[in-house]
């Protein structure tokens, strides 16, 4: 299914989201920290991040914010931050989904699959827009290549008649300027 990496420092809940997740088809790997975060959004270049906003030495905001400047990984921001204002910050800097503590697993997996399902949705579109390119390419340069080529085939045609059939010279000064006409 999908890569998602999970930033939180409360182990327990780590380990049952991550146990969660695997159950649910995907593959998970952890980050406790902020710098293990990025870390790992450089090296496995997950599908998706779930990201606690209150960690040590950086907080989820700023995670959030670096994770944007080069990426369009969807985030679902967890955290037990629950005021309006909180959550408007969330999805101002850059989340998809802000979910507060304490939830439900099933909740939070709901929205993970939401999530997903969009994505596959925009990869699948924009699979069928390159392929209608492709089409559309190969269309437009097998009409230029049929074109010339018909005068040639014509030409062919010509010189393979009747008129010719006794007089090869004239056949191949026929045939040469052609070609040069091409």
């Amino acid at each position: 299914m999908a890569n998602i990496l999970v930033v939180e420092d409360e182990q327990d809940l780590l380990q049952v989201m991550s146990l969660k997740l695997m159950r649910e088809g995907h593959s998970v790997f952890t980050a406790e920290t902020g710098q293990e975060a990025l870390l790992k959004v450089e090296e496995y270049a997950p599908d998706l991040v779930i990201l606690d906003v209150m960690l040590p030495e950086m907080s989820g905001w700023e995670i959030c914010t670096q994770i944007r400047q080069r990426s369009a990984i969807p985030i679902i921001m967890v955290t037990a931050l629950s005021g309006d204002q909180d959550v408007i910050k969330g999805l101002d800097l850059g989340a998809d989904e802000y979910v507060t503590k304490p939830f439900q697993l099933s909740t939070l997996v709901a929205r993970v699959n939401a999530i997903l399902r969009r994505l596959q949705w925009d990869r699948d579109v924009a699979e069928k827009e390159v392929d209608s390119l492709k089409r559309s390419i190969t269309g437009l340069v097998s009409h230029e290549l049929r074109t010339p080529l018909a005068a040639i085939m014509g030409t062919l045609d010509l010189a393979l008649q009747e008129t010719f059939k006794d007089n090869h010279e004239a056949q191949r000064d026929f045939i040469h300027d052609a070609r040069i006409n091409v």
